[in-house]
């Protein structure tokens, strides 16, 4: 697309920039054509894991993020602060304080989601995160706590077993108040939903420049990693989720054996929680030597050994692998 000079404007500057209205853009948002960015500093945000939906890490963020198009559509429509449990982090280099959850509030023993306890590395790519999350002692630890403090109020020894015991605590997502202040409209979403002629000559940098994702300002593109050559083939017959993660490795390795295929996918899987190579759609969600745990259609949890990987993976996507290559 054009490049402008900047990629997040203000609502006001919809007129300076474009030959659009503010009026034309909300309106492509009460549409849930698009959705709005803001910029955003919050602290202990939860990292969602894109898969398995769990939260492994806490964080502290300032930059710019992607909101929900309810969000967006309740901002376009009444122009005003909006509550905001949920966000998409577009500037990942921006994360600062990247911890697992039990390291920031301590003997976590529920949540109102599910907890992971693997300690992951810090992603290099957007990720979708809750915008706040709290810590709350859970009922059976205040009442002991006050069942102590009552009875040292009366005179009476306390528990000497409770008055030891560390206080548990229960997690519970809260939303942040967004100000329309802070809202931005992304460049490339005006793009996509009216065109590039719509865009001013003196917004401009280069007329034939180009906006391209990068890890820190867009969503990655699936098609920056390798090149994609099924175009000719039937997809009817990659019947199996993890059929097309086994291509994209013969794309790169087409002479690899089947233990070959496994290794690099193994190590796809173990060093990049999550930006993968191959796995680019995390279907995996962890692997040894000789089994795989991945999630299927409905995002049911299911296990596969090394020998049916082989057996009923691997076999059918090198057959796919090599009429792809005989009709490109």
């Amino acid at each position: 697309m054009t490049e402008l000079k900047r990629r997040f404007i203000r609502l006001d500057e919809i007129s300076q920039k474009t030959t659009l209205s503010k009026g034309d853009v909300l309106d492509a948002l009460e549409q849930k054509k698009m959705s709005l960015c803001g910029v955003l500093k919050a602290q202990k945000m939860g990292a969602i894991h894109p898969t398995s939906k769990s939260v492994p890490a806490i964080f502290n963020y300032e930059g710019i993020v992607r909101f929900t198009e309810s969000t967006s559509f309740n901002f376009a429509f009444s122009g005003k602060a909006q509550p905001c449990t949920h966000a998409i982090i577009l500037e990942p280099q921006r994360i600062t304080h990247w911890q697992p959850v039990k390291s920031v509030f301590g003997n976590v023993v529920s949540a109102d989601f599910k907890l992971d306890e693997r300690v992951l590395n810090q992603p290099t790519v957007t990720l979708v995160a809750y915008t706040q999350i709290e810590r709350l002692r859970t009922l059976d630890s205040s009442l002991e706590a006050l069942t102590n403090t009552f009875s040292k109020s009366l005179g009476l020894k306390a528990d000497d077993e409770v008055q030891d015991s560390p206080p548990t605590y229960h997690l519970k997502t809260t939303p942040v108040t967004v100000e329309p202040a802070q809202l931005r409209v992304d460049v490339e979403d005006i793009q996509r939903v009216f065109g590039v002629d719509v865009f001013k000559a003196n917004a401009l940098v280069s007329v034939t420049a180009s906006v391209t994702p990068n890890a820190s300002n867009a969503l990655p593109s699936v098609s920056s990693t390798v090149k994609r050559r099924l175009d000719s083939v039937d997809q009817r017959y990659l019947t199996h989720p993890l059929a097309h993660v086994v291509i994209r490795i013969l794309e790169t390795h087409p002479e690899a054996k089947a233990i070959t295929v496994w290794n690099f996918l193994r190590q796809d899987v173990n060093q990049n929680e999550f930006q993968r190579e191959y796995d680019i759609d995390v279907l995996i969600e962890s692997m040894t030597q000789d089994s795989l745990t991945y999630f299927g259609r409905g995002e049911k949890e299911k296990t596969m050994s090394y020998e049916s990987f082989r057996k009923n993976v691997l076999a059918g996507a090198k057959r796919l692998f090599k009429t792809s290559q005989e009709v490109s």
